[in-house]
């Protein structure tokens, strides 16, 4: 359903990532191309600084989690939550620190929902996790 949404949209770096992880869950055999397409874009943004012009830090920060890059998708997610404070930028830190087993961002997590009263079920859920 995802992959047909997406199908038409403009190949942005967010629209990529999700059609890689459409791809991905469906075990499609344009993955690949997605994937290397992602790739070539992170690596054209690391060749021009920190990427954070190229592809979203957040989105940045997923793609390496879903791949496996957990250390890279924590410190990505960590840099971007210094910059952004959305509820998604905040779900992709919970899921990074969860990954690895980082009590202490999951702490930090824990913390900012407790201060500012967020209620959201799926940051909810990914602390609830186990490590």
């Amino acid at each position: 359903m995802a992959a047909e949404l997406l199908k038409d949209a403009p190949a942005t770096d967010g629209v990529v990532l999700r059609q890689w992880r459409a791809a991905r869950s469906l075990r499609q055999p344009d993955m690949q191309v997605l994937e290397e397409s992602l790739r070539a874009r992170l690596a054209d943004a690391r060749q021009r600084g920190d990427g954070s012009d190229l592809l979203h830090a957040r989105d940045w920060a997923q793609f390496e989690l879903d791949r496996g890059n957990l250390a890279e998708a924590l410190r990505l997610a960590r840099a971007n939550w210094r910059d952004q404070k959305e509820t998604a930028d905040l779900l992709v830190l919970a899921r990074a620190a969860v990954a690895t087993g980082d009590r202490r961002t999951r702490t930090e997590v824990s913390d900012w929902i407790a201060r500012t009263g967020l209620l959201d079920v799926r940051v909810e859920a990914v602390l609830r996790e186990r490590t």
